[in-house]
């Protein structure tokens, strides 16, 4: 359009024959000029359309690592922290020592509890029901993230496949019916909806504080996929330091306390993230060696760890526990900033003497560049118990008053 154009309007100016060499020449330069932007117009639209291309597959493949993990504003559990506290869930553990002693809850705690003083009438029935049910907080929570959203809390009775799941459903029957009674008396949702900033800085600060960690991973296990997921719940009504990870169906929640000075949560995202990727490469076959099974029951009787003899019950979940801590120390510097072979001297002194093994493997994968999923069984078979269990049982020497219950050496 634009060369037909500029033909016409210089076809009306030839008529003057004395200008007809400078516009035949200006008329032949717009032509060619005209003709290689059409020329490149072909190969632009061919960059364009490769371009597309990559930033499609860079989208699919940040999608597909972004559905392993979300961060969510939960009402449920708004919920059922608002019941707990309002029936005398008073934990607290964070402590202000001057100018007097005293503990401090979170701003959104305690405004809730503030606004929830006069209505005893809307919790009194839910109270009752805590009282009827003495069971472990985690049967509760279990319990209200296998309901769909307010105002309805219909259980989906689908997430209960195990026998724990199937035993917290039995144990707090009717409990949907409470919490969707305790909800619409308290006007639960009007509270929520002014809370709810709070609980969107929470979630934006851990999007960006775990950004570049959540890279590092994906860069460790390349595509590796898992039916799993990881849901990050902030708990602005929970006391400050009680983390809790809770399974549900094929969903892993993590609920995140209020962030405080020492305590920030990050590193409880990446770890659970680790779990779920670790369990991905790491198979039954690789810790059901002779090897990995002396070590782990050499370990269970010398331990004074007793999460060691209970949480980890078999040698295959001991050995992902090991890989997942060493994983987080690598990607993540935490906990406590403190020097790395100090760190591991007190993994070791806590049952997991694999993680000098595991870290010094690690540090060959990240020089080598290869994929964790590549070297996790080489890790494994270059493990010879009696050097690992001769380097456990002069640590827990050097350690011996820790295995006597009493404060953990400062200066090693």
């Amino acid at each position: 359009i634009l060369l037909f154009m500029v033909h016409a309007s210089f076809f009306g100016l030839a008529t003057n024959w004395k200008y007809a060499p400078f516009l035949l020449f200006f008329q032949v330069l717009i032509s060619k000029f005209t003709q290689l932007i059409l020329h490149y117009q072909k190969v632009l639209f061919g960059l364009s359309v490769f371009w597309v291309f990559l930033s499609t597959q860079a989208l699919a493949t940040n999608v597909m690592r972004n559905e392993e993990i979300s961060f969510q504003a939960d009402e449920r559990l708004f919920t059922l922290y608002t019941a707990f506290n309002t029936c005398g869930y008073d934990l607290e553990n964070l402590k202000m020592e001057k100018p007097f002693p005293t503990y401090l809850m979170s701003e959104t705690r305690l405004e809730v509890r503030n606004a929830l003083k006069q209505k005893t009438s809307a919790f009194y029935s839910f109270c009752r029901f805590i009282e009827k049910h003495q069971k472990p907080w985690f049967y509760y929570t279990a319990y209200v993230l296998a309901l769909s959203n307010p105002p309805e809390f219909k259980l989906d009775t689908a997430v209960y496949k195990g026998v724990a799941e199937a035993e917290v459903y039995t144990a707090l029957e009717n409990l949907d019916k409470e919490i969707a009674a305790f909800y619409r008396k308290a006007a639960i949702h009007s509270l929520w909806k002014k809370h709810l900033p709070a609980y969107q800085k929470e979630i934006d600060y851990y999007r960006k504080h775990t950004k570049m960690w959540l890279k590092k991973v994906s860069d460790m296990f390349g595509q590796n996929s898992s039916s799993e997921r990881l849901v990050i719940l902030p708990n602005l009504l929970e006391a400050h330091y009680q983390a809790d990870i809770k399974p549900v169906g094929k969903l892993k929640y993590i609920l995140l306390p209020p962030r405080c000075d020492d305590y920030t949560g990050e590193s409880t995202i990446i770890h659970e993230y680790l779990h779920i990727l670790v369990r991905s490469v790491l198979k039954e076959s690789m810790t059901n060696t002779p090897a990995i099974q002396r070590i782990y029951r050499e370990t269970k009787l010398k331990t004074a760890n007793f999460s060691i003899r209970e949480n980890y019950s078999t040698a295959h979940l001991w050995v992902d526990e090991t890989f997942v801590r060493v994983l987080t120390y690598k990607i993540t510097g935490i906990p406590n900033k403190i020097p790395e072979k100090k760190w591991l001297n007190n993994l070791v002194v806590m049952g997991f003497p694999l993680a000098p093994d595991i870290a010094r493997g690690i540090d060959e994968y990240l020089r080598e560049g290869t994929l964790l999923a590549d070297i996790v069984l080489k890790i494994l078979k270059d493990i010879k118990p009696e050097i690992v269990l001769r380097n456990y049982n002069n640590v827990l020497q050097k350690y011996k008053e820790y295995l006597k219950g009493r404060v953990f050496p400062k200066n090693n």
